[in-house]
C-alpha cells in the first residue's frame, strides 16, 4: 500500500498531470489500483497439487486348500496339510506319519511304527524285545485244559494299583520256609505246581479299602491263597521253593505258536496269553453294600480258579 501512495503522489507532481473535468484540458486516467492489487494477489496464488492414489498392497498368493501354504509350493493344492509336526510344509496331509499302517487318530504311537509281530498290533506302538529270554513252556490249568508254545514273555500286573505300569520282571521272588527269600531267574525256572486244587469258604480273604473319594462307595477286595512250588535247576537254597509276591501280581504268560486242547482254549488262543497269579489270587469291586460285594468278589474268585495253573513245565531253548 505505501508502494501505491508514493506512485499516486508521485503523478500528481508530474508535468501535464491534471484530474479529468470538463473544464480542464487533456486528462490523464488514473491507474485502477485495487484491480492492480487484485492481479498481484492472483499471482501469488499458488495451485493445489493434485493427491495420487495410494497404493494398494498387492493380492496374497493363490491357496486353493486355505492351509496357509500357496499353490506355488504346495503339492497338494486341493487337500490342506494337517499341522502335526511332521512334514507340514509340503502341503499334503499325513494321515500316518509312521507309515505303520494305522492312521494317527487311533495310532497310541504316531511317530514309532508298530513292529508287526502279533501282540497288540493294534496300538500302533512298537514292542520292546522281551526281557526273557524264549523257553518252551507246556502247562496245564485246573480246568484240564492243555497249552503248549514259546514262552516269550512275563508281564506282571499290579491289579491293587491302578496307576502302577506293566513290568517285565526277569526273576521271580521265592520264598523257603517261613522267612527266607531270594530272586531266582526265570530261565532257572524248570517247573510250577500249585498247591491248592480246591476252594473253601474260608480261604477267602475280604475287607474293605475305604472309599476313593467323599461321597463314593468303598472299594472292597477279596484275595485268595495259591501257593505255587517252584522248581529251580540250579539253587544254593535247600528244601521247598515256594513263589512268593507281596505286590499280589497278574503274571501275564506271552506264548508263540500255541497249541492248546481243552474248554478254555478259545479264550487263551484269542490273546495268546495264559494269565496266572503265583501267590495269590486278587478281584476289587466297588459297591455300597458290603454283602453284595463280597458275594460279587468270592464269586469271581471262583470263576478264576479253572483257568489258573494246575502245573507247568519249562525247558530253555538251545540252538
Amino acid at each position: 500500500m505505501r508502494k501505491l501512495l508514493v506512485t499516486l503522489a508521485f503523478l500528481i507532481m508530474s508535468p501535464g498531470f491534471a484530474l479529468a473535468s470538463p473544464n480542464v484540458g487533456p486528462s490523464v486516467s488514473i491507474p485502477d489500483f485495487q484491480e492492480q492489487v487484485s492481479h498481484k494477489k492472483k499471482g501469488k496464488k499458488k495451485r493445489k497439487k493434485k493427491r495420487g492414489k495410494k497404493d494398494e498392497a498387492p493380492p496374497p498368493p493363490a491357496d486353493t486348500d486355505s492351509d496357509g501354504i500357496p499353490d506355488e509350493t504346495d503339492k497338494c493344492i486341493e487337500e490342506a496339510e494337517d499341522i502335526d509336526l511332521h512334514e507340514d510344509e509340503d502341503g499334503c496331509p499325513d494321515p500316518d506319519n509312521d507309515g505303520d499302517g494305522i492312521n494317527d487318530d487311533e495310532d497310541n504311537c504316531p511317530f514309532e511304527a508298530e513292529n508287526v509281530d502279533g501282540w497288540t498290533d493294534e496300538d500302533g506302538c512298537p514292542e520292546a524285545a522281551p526281557a526273557i529270554a524264549p523257553m518252551k513252556i507246556s502247562l496245564v490249568l485246573n480246568d484240564g485244559t492243555k497249552v503248549n508254545g514259546t514262552l516269550i514273555r512275563v508281564t506282571a500286573v499290579d491289579e491293587d494299583d491302578t496307576e502302577a505300569q506293566p513290568s517285565e520282571p526277569t526273576q521271580l521272588e521265592i520264598a523257603v520256609g517261613e522267612s527266607d527269600l531270594f530272586n531266582g531267574e526265570w530261565a532257572n525256572v524248570r517247573s510250577l505246581k500249585s498247591e491248592k486244587s480246591k476252594i473253601l469258604t474260608d480261604d477267602f480273604n475280604c475287607y474293605s479299602e475305604g472309599p476313593p473319594g467323599i461321597g463314593e462307595d468303598d472299594i472292597w477286595e477279596c484275595t485268595l491263597d495259591y501257593p505255587v512250588r517252584v522248581t529251580l535247576t540250579s539253587s544254593d537254597y535247600r528244601g521247598t521253593h515256594r513263589v512268593s509276591d507281596s505286590k499280589q501280581h497278574r503274571m501275564d504268560l506271552q506264548i508263540d505258536g500255541m497249541e492248546c486242547t481243552g474248554d478254555s482254549c478259545e479264550a487263551i488262543e484269542l490273546s495268546r496269553t495264559v494269565s496266572l497269579y503265583l501267590y495269590r489270587m486278587i478281584a476289587i469291586e466297588q459297591k455300597a453294600d458290603e454283602f453284595e460285594a463280597v458275594k460279587a468278589l468270592q464269586g469271581r474268585l471262583r470263576e478264576m480258579h479253572p483257568l489258573q495253573l494246575k502245573s507247568a513245565t519249562l525247558t530253555p531253548i538251545t540252538e
